[in-house]
Parts: C-alpha cells; structure tokens; sequence
C-alpha cells in the first residue's frame, strides 16, 4: 500500500491544475526514508514503471500492452 497510499491521496486531494508530479517525487523522498526509519514494509518499486503501447496503424488507436 506504502507508498501508493500516498500517491493516491496526492490525486484525490489536489486539485486538478495543481497536480505537479515533480513536486510530488520530490516530496516522496522524505517519506520513503521515515518508511524505513519506522520499519514499515513498502514497495521500493515506485520508478520502476514498466509500459508498452500497441499501435494500429490502420484504426489510428494506441493501447497499452
């Protein structure tokens, strides 16, 4: 859940045309190490964003894979 709790309350608390994920990672840094500091068990996996997109030429669509 740690620390996608956070990203989540990140959206739904800001408003839209305030979102600014730069200012969101750079305040998540800080809170990953009070994770560690309070031996909370959380996904380290937060830059590893995998994704691949399909494109169909014909139809003129792009999906992800």
């Amino acid at each position: 859940m740690l620390p996608r709790l956070a990203a989540m309350s990140e959206v739904l608390w800001s408003p839209k045309d305030r979102r600014d994920p730069q200012h969101f990672f750079s305040r998540i840094e800080p809170q990953l190490r009070r994770y560690q500091a309070a031996g909370y068990t959380y996904a380290r996996s937060l830059y590893s964003v995998l994704m691949s997109a399909v494109l169909d030429t014909v139809r003129r669509q792009v999906w992800s894979a």
